[in-house]
């Protein structure tokens, strides 16, 4: 719109007119101001940009979600690759197992049966050679028993079916027990046993505890070939603040073969070995130390590996909750006293 010539009494000098020119001023200036309308290909251009504008949101959001798609299957494989690499593992070390417990199972089975063969036969000079035959085939048969017990011990406890029968057990007694035991070994291969024990008494299960120091003390004189093997049992404080008991630290210490530091954890692993020349030297199923682990977690412990390296021996530690009569007193008095 033309605002110049809308009223033609914008040009008249008549003062009259000076209020209305006034308001045909400030109307002019507004109508100059005001947006023009928009023509077609404006409209378009528009609607134009409007729909790119949408379409790379959408195709953003796609991205995002094709991106977030595509980690998620990524983790999801990583994930199966994961698990399929354990399941090929544990396959494999099974394999072993079941390699090596049948040579472990037929040798001492086999030496038992040839043994007791020539006793029934009779093919004996005199009573010192009988005495021979019968000790060997008596611990042909222990061994035996041994292996058989550490399959039966390991299926029972990953089936859940382990239960703990909690009582009072003299700790000095029991690691006396185990001196005795391990005396005769101890002097056949010239390696001292000590025992130092700071402990009158611990609450747990008698035949668990029995038989995780005898794998334990097993394992340090099968790999020990020289030196010694050293037992040190203590009572040490609450390891948190929220375990009201104290605990019971036991270690068996060794000056044996060793292990590389980077195997310590695996070994707790069932049908783990350090290595297949350590399974072929010094035998064995390689469940001693995962029997250990499972029956003490089931007592409410810990149990870890240290090794300075081959060569340098080894240090088993584990620890039980001490709950024994005279510890539930004393923890009560503190959280009286407290």
């Amino acid at each position: 719109m033309d605002t110049d010539i809308v009223w033609a009494g914008k040009i008249d000098p008549d003062e009259r007119n000076q209020r209305v020119r006034r308001s045909f001023a400030a109307w002019r200036e507004i109508r100059q101001g005001q947006a023009q309308p928009w023509t077609a290909d404006e409209v378009e251009l528009v609607r134009s940009l409007g729909t790119h504008l949408i379409m790379a949101v959408m195709q953003i959001r796609l991205y995002e979600c094709e991106r977030e798609q595509r980690l998620l299957v990524e983790m999801r494989n990583q994930e199966l690759h994961t698990a399929r690499s354990a399941a090929e593992e544990t396959s494999r070390l099974k394999s072993n197992f079941l390699a090596s417990t049948s040579h472990e199972l037929r040798t001492p089975l086999a030496s038992t049966l040839n043994y007791l063969k020539l006793l029934k036969e009779g093919f004996y000079d005199n009573p010192e050679e009988l005495r021979e035959y019968i000790d060997v085939a008596y611990h042909s048969a222990e061994n035996l028993v041994a292996i058989i017990n550490d399959v039966l011990d390991i299926a029972k406890i990953e089936a859940g079916r382990m239960q703990v029968h909690w009582e009072v057990v003299d700790l000095p007694a029991m690691l006396h027990g185990q001196e005795d035991l391990f005396r005769p070994e101890s002097r056949q291969k010239g390696i001292a046993l000590t025992i130092n024990c700071g402990v009158e008494e611990i609450w747990a299960d008698s035949l668990k505890l029995r038989q995780i120091l005898t794998n334990l003390l097993a394992n340090a004189f099968k790999f020990t070939v020289a030196g010694e093997v050293f037992v040190n049992a203590v009572r040490r404080l609450p390891e948190t603040e929220e375990s009201p008991y104290p605990i019971v630290e036991i270690s068996v210490v060794d000056t044996g073969i060793g292990i590389d530091p980077k195997q310590r954890d695996v070994l707790f692993e069932p049908f783990v070995q350090a290595d297949g020349s350590i399974k072929r030297r010094y035998g064995g199923t390689g469940l001693g130390l995962t029997i250990c682990k499972q029956l003490v977690e089931l007592m409410g412990g810990r149990i870890w590996l240290e090794s300075a390296g081959k060569g340098e021996g080894t240090v088993v530690t584990f620890t039980l909750p001490d709950r024994s009569p005279a510890s539930e007193q004393s923890a009560s008095a503190d959280r009286v006293q407290f």
